[in-house]
């Protein structure tokens, strides 16, 4: 119906509760076409399901076994809420429904004449229903998390040990989902990690281990599958391909280590090969259209905006190459780097880059100390007699 519904599950790039002007302002309900009540009502259940985004599962890929929750399942869930607000409040609405308000809904609602449309059997909705009610009951939760987490190392965190005792009185399923959740929210899961593994998490809950460990493979499993042949980060820009392969190098250091179980490992394993690939294409594509062709294309006057693109370009291509070797890729991506700082180093005196400006790209492609030896093996007075101070 929407692109969301169909799209692979990929963790939001902003917290869920800002309000984003390019949503769609619906005009009340009974002055709406078919068309567009259609279309406003796949827009309000986009915004309200946005929570759920890293546990959702195309249709073909969804098992029954409390890991996931069909993205096909969301209309109807989402017809249950608009239904239970009645009248005309959902339509005009410009944010979504309060999460709480919305899995209370959720969590008393009886299965829907509609159920059959989702072409999932009768018997799934309560268990579906449960699942997607509990992460949207965590949501606010996982949110402040998320972006107490982004804030940086220097501002206090509060623990995620809150978020997961309330899941984990809804039973396995749900602490399972809400779990995958953090993880893929969090920019440091290790913090969860430990927690789970804590006498506040599930150090002496077996059903709850057993649940961790199903999520987790499943978590890893849907992150390898994201993309499809393109690979998980084709459709992403240069900068964001970069910090989403770090947060996966971040999540495999701390999910696929000592403790893993075989599943989750060969889920890990496939993960890595997958962003190795994806990363190098990235890369690839990356270095030529955003380093190499701009510098190419380079005419005086050159401005600060030009010289800062081309250093963010040489950052977020450096970023990809580090990530890369961190999941065993084996493709010279440094070398690449090298390359791209010799052809800066050989630009000749009538380029439009100051020789204080290639010298800072040079060196963040290749290091401090290649920006001197490429500096001064193409005639730069001044960089050998640096290097001999």
């Amino acid at each position: 119906m929407t692109g969301f519904l169909a799209a692979e599950a990929r963790p939001h790039p902003r917290p869920y509760w800002r309000e984003d002007p390019s949503w769609p302002i619906a005009p009340p309900a009974a002055s709406m076409h078919e068309e567009e009540a259609v279309e406003a009502a796949a827009g309000f259940d986009a915004r309200l399901f946005m929570p759920l985004a890293p546990v959702l599962d195309a249709a073909p890929d969804w098992r029954p076994d409390g890991s996931g929750i069909p993205a096909t399942a969301l209309p109807a869930l989402g017809g249950i809420v608009r239904d239970a607000l009645g009248g005309q409040e959902w339509a005009v609405s410009t944010r979504a429904v309060p999460w709480e308000t919305a899995a209370a809904i959720i969590d008393a609602a009886e299965r829907p004449d509609g159920w059959a449309e989702t072409g999932l059997p009768a018997r799934t909705f309560a268990p579906i229903a449960a699942g997607a009610a509990g992460v949207l009951a965590a949501a606010a939760g996982i949110e402040e998390l998320a972006a107490c987490g982004a804030a940086g190392p220097l501002m206090p965190h509060p623990e995620p040990g809150d978020v997961l005792e309330q899941a984990a009185s809804r039973g396995p399923d749900v602490w399972a989902l809400v779990l995958q959740a953090l993880l893929a929210r969090m920019d440091r899961p290790e913090a969860v990690v430990r927690v789970i593994g804590s006498a506040r998490g599930i150090a002496h809950a077996a059903p709850l281990r057993a649940a961790a460990e199903r999520g987790i493979a499943a978590l890893l499993d849907r992150m390898a599958r994201r993309g499809g042949s393109a690979g998980p980060l084709a459709d992403l820009g240069l900068r964001e391909a970069g910090m989403e392969l770090q947060r996966a190098v971040r999540l495999l250091e701390c999910t696929a280590g000592h403790g893993a179980g075989p599943e989750r490992r060969r889920h890990a394993d496939t993960l890595r090969q997958r962003l190795a690939a994806s990363a190098e294409e990235r890369f690839r594509t990356g270095l030529a259209q955003s380093l190499v062709a701009p510098l190419r294309a380079l005419a005086p006057p050159v401005g600060w905006e030009t010289v800062a693109a081309l250093e963010e370009a040489a950052r977020d291509l450096r970023r990809l190459e580090t990530g890369a070797r961190s999941v065993g890729g084996s493709a010279p991506l440094g070398a690449l780097l090298r390359a791209a700082a010799a052809m800066v180093a050989e630009m000749d005196a009538e380029s439009p880059l100051a020789p204080v400006e290639r010298a800072r790209l040079i060196e963040i492609l290749a290091g401090p100390e290649a920006a001197l030896t490429l500096l001064a093996g193409a005639g730069h007075a001044w960089a050998a007699a640096t290097r001999t101070a």
